[in-house]
C-alpha cells in the first residue's frame, strides 16, 4: 500500500489500488479524510503520533509491525515506512507511507516457533526416555553377564563353555550398543560429562590396536601402525577418547574387504596431534557424506548384514567436540576412508 497525507492536517491525498484492496475503502472514500474518520480512536492516535514524529524529525521512520483494522479483512499487521516530503524551504509538506501486509508471514513465523518448541520438547522427552530405558536395560544385562562369567568358570565340558562364551560375546556387544545409546541420549539432553586428564596418545593407540586385533584377524584384515611414537601428550577424557578410537578402528575393520588393510598413523603439526586411520574398504558415496554424522543413519549398511546402529560416528563426533577435538572423515575417489581426530597438544614431544 502507498499513501500520501498532507502535513498540515494529515488528511489522505493519494492512495494506490493496493491500498484500496487492503483497507476496503475506495480512493474516493479516503481522499480528504484523516485517520480519526476511518479507524478506531486508539489506532488513529497511534498513526497520528507516528506521523507527527516523522514530520518533526524530518527523517524516515520504520515501523516493523503495526495493527490496523480494515473494513473487509478484519485486523491486519503492517510493516510500514513513513517518509516526510519537504518543500523548497525545507519544511514538511506531505507524508509518504509505504506499507506491506505481513499478517500471513507473522502467522507462519508464529506457527514455526510453536512447531519448533513442540519438536524440542518431543526430543527432550525422547532423550529422557532413552536414558531411563538404557539404565533399565543395563541392570539386568550386567547380571546376565556376571552369572555367565561365573558359569564359564565352573563348566568343564568344552561345548558348554563355548555356548556360554557365545552368551558373553552377545551380551557384551549388546552392552556396548546400550552404552552408545545412553551416551547419545545424554548428549541430546545436554548432560554428557567429560573428565579431562593428561593422555599419551601413543600409549592409548597401542592399547586400542591390541583390543581390535582379534576382530581384524577374524575378517582377514591387516592392521598396520606407522608411527604414533610416545610421548604425544594431550588433555582429554581418556575413556571417551579410547571410545572414539575404538569406534573408528572398528568401523575401518567392519567395512573393509577380505585381505584389506587398516593403517594407523599419528602426526604432529602446529600444536595439534592428529590420529589418522586409513582403510581399504568400499568408501562412502559422495551423496551420503552429508549424512555421515546423523545418528541412527547407517547409509544403507543395514542391508549389508554388518552389525551396527548408526551411532558410532555421530557419538564420536560429539565426544570429540566435547573434548575440544575435531573429527573429519573423507572418502578418496580411489576408495576407502580416512578418519582424522585432531587434538591440541599439551606439551612439545
Amino acid at each position: 500500500m502507498i499513501f500520501v497525507k498532507d502535513a498540515a492536517e494529515l488528511r489522505f491525498v493519494r492512495l494506490n489500488p493496493a491500498g484500496e484492496k487492503l483497507l476496503g475503502y475506495s480512493r474516493e472514500e479516503m481522499i480528504g479524510k484523516n485517520d480519526y474518520d476511518l479507524f478506531p480512536q486508539d489506532e488513529a492516535d497511534f498513526f497520528v503520533a507516528k506521523d507527527r514524529g516523522v514530520l518533526e524529525g524530518r527523517a524516515l521512520v520504520d515501523i516493523p509491525a503495526e495493527p490496523i483494522l480494515t473494513r473487509t479483512q478484519g485486523e491486519r499487521i503492517l510493516h510500514t515506512k513513513k517518509i516526510p516530503i519537504l518543500n523548497d524551504a525545507g519544511e514538511p509538506e506531505y507524508l509518504l507511507g509505504i506499507s506491506e501486509d505481513i499478517t500471513d508471514k507473522m502467522e507462519i513465523q508464529h506457527a514455526l516457533i510453536e512447531a519448533r518448541a513442540a519438536a524440542e520438547e518431543a526430543s527432550r522427552l525422547k532423550s529422557e526416555f532413552l536414558s531411563g530405558m538404557s539404565h533399565e536395560l543395563r541392570t539386568p544385562l550386567n547380571a546376565i553377564l556376571g552369572f555367565a562369567q561365573l558359569l564359564e568358570m565352573d563348566l568343564e565340558d568344552k561345548s558348554n563353555i563355548e555356548s556360554v562364551q557365545q552368551i558373553l560375546a552377545a551380551g557384551r556387544h549388546l552392552l556396548e550398543l546400550i552404552n552408545d545409546l545412553l551416551d547419545i541420549s545424554r548428549i541430546e539432553a545436554g548432560i554428557l560429562t567429560i573428565s579431562p586428564e593428561t593422555v599419551d596418545v601413543g600409549d592409548l593407540v597401542t592399547e586400542c590396536i591390541e583390543l581390535v586385533e582379534p576382530q581384524a584377524d577374524a575378517v582377514e584384515v591387516t592392521l598396520r601402525r606407522e608411527s604414533c611414537s610416545s610421548p604425544c601428550i594431550v588433555t582429554a577424557d581418556r575413556q571417551r577418547l579410547r571410545q572414539v578410537f575404538l569406534n573408528l578402528l572398528s568401523n575401518a575393520i567392519k567395512f573393509n574387504r577380505p585381505e584389506g588393510s587398516v593403517v594407523v598413523d599419528c602426526s604432529r603439526s602446529g600444536g595439534w596431534i592428529s590420529f589418522i586411520i586409513t582403510d581399504t574398504g568400499c568408501g562412502i558415496a559422495p551423496e551420503n557424506m552429508a549424512r555421515l554424522f546423523t545418528p541412527y543413519d547407517r547409509l544403507g549398511a543395514e542391508d549389508s548384514g554388518i552389525e551396527g546402529t548408526g551411532l558410532g560416528l555421530a557419538l564420536s563426533k560429539h565426544l570429540c567436540e566435547a573434548m575440544g577435538a575435531t573429527l573429519d572423515v573423507t572418502s578418496p575417489t580411489e576408495g576407502g576412508c580416512r578418519a582424522v581426530v585432531r587434538l591440541p597438544e599439551l606439551t612439545s614431544c
